[in-house]
């Protein structure tokens, strides 16, 4: 190797000299250029043998580094909130999760890690809902391994198909194995094998408690398929059976007489040959036990004739949902000395609107009604002052797009007005009552000593303004946001975008 002062001094000799890329070069210059290109193709061997030196030792710290790293990291997972949580908070995780409407979560979640699997495993209850869905693979198979894995855990059974299925009553034969396991129970399955089901369910169920059904039959067939339901004789043999929810365009006349909660969802054709009035009423005639009903009904019959009213003397909640024409009809049959809560919110739709309110009747058989509640039911101003002298018990009254007008509200002022017991108003999109009204309410309640207003709420109402809040949350619980568990009949209005901007 050249010395690296030769080296200098060679490429001083040569390379300073810039002629040299402009002339032919002579022997001499070719003997220098290929004597400093030896040198330094030498040189830089040199060097790339001490690179290599030092990628291999990087590569060696960096192995080094990346088992350092590894072990960080098992460390870490081995501390993760994941395996923290204790089995028993993670099955309870694992069975909300279940209950919220995520049927697959037992089996997913036993595939994440070996700790997730052993908390599934090793708790039924992570199991005890079972949904079986026919058109899936294997149905038989899955149903067999849920159920190995609940083992002795109240079932929560819910089997969907929409067309008849061979792999039905093989099904069934595994789930009534099991039948003093059952605490629910929901169907959605074709017409007739929802018979077949209700057919089969003769056994023991010592636990049952609820039963969700669709029972939706072709339109030429729904009149005949009232009487054939398939209830006449299943769950005879239920003590705890208390609850059922039917949801089609077939309504049952044979339901279980110690049911205490009935929801009706009616979907039948609107102009449809049966007579829903008749029908409800014959299906609530055997259920003398009945605590809570719900109705949505749809554009039932408005007609109804020779239908013999009906007590139903332990109603205490009776709901309509989304009312349309001819849904308060049923109550012209109706006595339920005991009715606490009454709610009915008509169709929510901006160009549909429910019918007039009438049921005097009605109400002056449910002189111990507590809570009166309606959204979007039209009820004439004057019949106001017929409704409420017969509510003397009412407590909360709600209205959501009532044309309750001043009148009405002056009749509560003081102690010997109306609903005198009277202790929470809502209003929401009301647009006939002033809020200085509300405020003279309160304060004449509390002037004459009778029963405080502790809460209103004025939401969206156009005669209402700053003034009138402040006064009111001077003298009172005042609200311009609704609860959550009413929310969804205002949300749709998009009403929480408006309800400042009149402040």
């Amino acid at each position: 190797m050249q010395a690296p002062g030769a080296h200098d001094r060679g490429r001083q000799s040569i390379l300073s000299d810039i002629d040299v890329f402009r002339r032919h070069p002579s022997p001499q210059d070719i003997t220098e250029l290929q004597a400093l290109i030896a040198t330094n193709e030498t040189s830089l061997a040199s060097l790339n043998e001490e690179i290599e030196a030092c990628l291999r030792q990087l590569s060696a710290l960096r192995t080094k580094s990346y088992a350092h790293i590894f072990t960080i990291r098992r460390c870490q997972a081995a501390m993760t909130l994941a395996r923290l949580i204790p089995p028993e908070l993670l099955a309870q995780i694992f069975e909300y999760a279940s209950e919220t409407g995520w049927t697959r979560a037992p089996i997913v979640v036993s595939h994440v890690c070996s700790t997730w699997r052993a908390a599934a495993q090793s708790h039924p209850s992570v199991w005890s809902r079972l949904t079986v869905k026919l058109d899936m693979r294997n149905p038989v198979d899955r149903t067999k391994h849920w159920l190995s894995m609940a083992r002795r855990a109240p079932l929560h059974i819910t089997i969907i198909h929409t067309a008849p299925t061979s792999s039905l009553g093989q099904v069934m034969a595994l789930l009534l194995e099991r039948s003093e396991q059952w605490v629910g129970l929901t169907l959605d399955l074709h017409f007739a094998d929802t018979r077949q089901v209700l057919a089969a369910c003769t056994a023991r169920f010592t636990k049952l408690r609820s039963i969700g059904l669709s029972l939706v039959a072709t339109d030429e067939s729904i009149e005949s398929a009232e009487g054939t339901t398939g209830f006449a004789n299943a769950f005879q043999d239920a003590p705890a059976l208390t609850s059922v929810s039917i949801v089609g365009n077939v309504l049952p006349r044979d339901l279980p007489p110690r049911i205490t909660s009935l929801r009706i969802e009616y979907n039948g054709p609107s102009g449809s040959s049966i007579d829903t009035p008749r029908s409800i009423i014959e299906a609530l005639r055997n259920l003398p036990d009945l605590e809570a009903l719900s109705l949505q009904l749809g554009a039932i019959a408005t007609d109804p004739h020779d239908i013999p009213e009906i007590e139903l003397p332990k109603l205490k909640t009776l709901t309509f949902e989304d009312l349309q024409s001819g849904g308060f009809r049923v109550l012209d049959y109706l006595t339920a000395s005991s009715l606490i809560h009454l709610s009915a919110h008509a169709q929510s739709h901006p160009d549909v609107y429910g019918p007039p309110f009438s049921s005097i009747r009605f109400l002056e058989g449910s002189p111990n009604l507590e809570t009166l509640e309606f959204g979007g039911v039209d009820v004439w101003p004057d019949e106001w002052f017929f409704i409420l002298p017969l509510l003397p018990k009412l407590r909360r009254l709600y209205l959501h797009d009532s044309n309750i007008s001043d009148e009405v509200i002056e009749g509560m002022f003081g102690k010997s007005g109306l609903c005198p017991d009277l202790q929470q108003i809502d209003l929401r999109w009301c647009q006939h009552v002033r809020g200085t009204t509300l405020v003279r309410l309160v304060e004449s309640r509390v002037r004459e000593g009778g029963c405080e207003i502790e809460e209103v709420a004025a939401i969206c109402c156009s005669l209402f303004n700053k003034e009138d809040a402040m006064q009111l949350a001077g003298l009172t619980t005042f609200r311009v946001m609704g609860e959550r568990e009413r929310d969804k009949h205002c949300r749709e209005f998009g009403f929480l975008s408006h309800v400042f901007a009149c402040f």
